[in-house]
């Protein structure tokens, strides 16, 4: 069995294309290897077999890009697992993508999601409100927020969400809420 802390590559160069593909262990936020039954991402990336004026060797060349830098099969695999309710594993794969993309309002918004699922509102609310600095023109931001605030029971918090949802987009409905605020 391999060791899940460490790469796994797999390369096939052929005439034209050299394609690479490459298991990535699962870090958390501060780049240490996770727990030992968290699955790795992967990637895969198709380079020319030759291109002497980008790379010498194409194999060294997709080892060299660190295929941890891409968030896309975190973000995948994240939203899978806030689909099937795996809200520890979802959070392990949003940080992975805030660590790569710290800028990205949409990693902030599912992990916040996650983070709402496990029932951990402080810890949703913040990334919620990250979110919306990162983009305050999106409605689902403070759709999920003010849906959080209201089971915190901040109905004050929860209500200003709303309206502000509602304004950004008009057919927003947050169950519970136009009734109260």
């Amino acid at each position: 069995m391999s060791d899940p802390r460490k790469f796994r590559f797999s390369i096939d160069r052929g005439g034209t294309f050299t394609d690479i593909y490459a298991e990535i262990p699962t870090r958390n936020v501060a780049g240490n290897a996770a727990e030992n039954d968290a699955e790795p991402g992967f990637m895969t990336l198709k380079l020319l077999s030759e291109d002497p004026a980008n790379y010498p060797d194409a194999p060294r060349e997709g080892i060299r890009l660190r295929p941890y830098n891409n968030p896309k099969p975190y973000r995948n695999r994240g939203e899978a697992y806030l689909d099937t309710r795996k809200y520890k594993k979802a959070v392990d794969d949003f940080d992975e993508v805030i660590w790569v993309w710290p800028s990205n309002p949409d990693a902030f918004l599912h992990r916040g999601k996650a983070f709402m699922g496990k029932g951990e509102y402080d810890r949703a609310i913040a990334d919620f409100s990250k979110a919306i600095k990162l983009n305050p023109v999106k409605a689902p931001y403070f759709k999920d927020r003010a849906e959080t605030y209201l089971k915190m029971g901040q109905m004050k918090k929860a209500c200003a969400d709303w309206r502000k949802a509602s304004e950004l987009d008009p057919k927003m409905k947050i169950e519970g809420l136009k009734e109260k605020c």
